[in-house]
């Protein structure tokens, strides 16, 4: 299998950081047209070597819709995403940017951990599992938009080692009509926005399909 390595240099974050480190690129299926009637999934593997600092987190690749600009607090107005994101001691969730105001109710305090920032993204079941270093993690995603602008009947479940560790029903990813399910988001960095979040020191992960 063809492998990919993304490289964390000792004092990186995320891309707007001092110093560069990770990668982020996005990739749009070609001769492709996804429509709100299909459910997307995503899959792939990640391999953190025995040494590796989780640090305070990080960010790996997931799903966007939309414009690409649903990442560092921008509004979620006309985009959506959802990637994974990595904590302290490996704990992973969801991380989603979506419509706030368009979703149901108590969204952020649905169980078993939902946590929302008032700036940024929100965690979807955060710490329902931990990664695993010295050996390749499987993760997949997925996702079905909902139906019409607005309408709470979209949904996001995350597997990890073919586990179903995310579930949430309900979900409003789009209040625009032309936003659907775009593509790829393959970002991995850490962070975080502020310092404390920096790599603590020069390491790597591999990924392969």
């Amino acid at each position: 299998n063809t492998l990919m390595q993304a490289i964390y240099p000792k004092g990186s974050r995320n891309p707007h950081g001092p110093i560069v480190g990770g990668c982020g690129f996005d990739l749009t299926p070609t001769n492709t047209v996804i429509t709100p009637n299909n459910i997307v999934v995503f899959q792939y593997q990640v391999y953190f070597p025995p040494d590796f600092d989780f640090a305070r987190g990080g960010k790996l690749p997931g799903i966007y819709g939309g414009g690409i600009s649903c990442t560092g607090g921008t509004p979620a107005l006309n985009c959506f995403s959802v990637r994974i994101m990595w904590r302290r001691n490996g704990f992973g969730e969801a991380y989603v940017y979506l419509p706030r105001s368009a979703q149901v109710p108590g969204f952020c305090t649905t169980p078993p951990v939902t946590v929302c920032n008032p700036i940024y993204g929100a965690s979807i079941g955060r710490g329902s599992f931990q990664f695993l270093r010295n050996q390749w993690n499987t993760i997949r995603i997925m996702l079905k938009v909902n139906s019409s602008p607005g309408a709470q009947d979209g949904w996001l479940q995350v597997d990890w080692n073919e586990q179903h560790t995310v579930n949430m029903d309900n979900l409003a990813w789009r209040i625009m009509d032309n936003v659907t399910t775009s593509g790829v988001e393959f970002s991995t960095f850490y962070g975080g926005s502020s310092p404390p979040f920096d790599a603590p020191a020069t390491t790597f992960t591999l990924f392969k399909s």
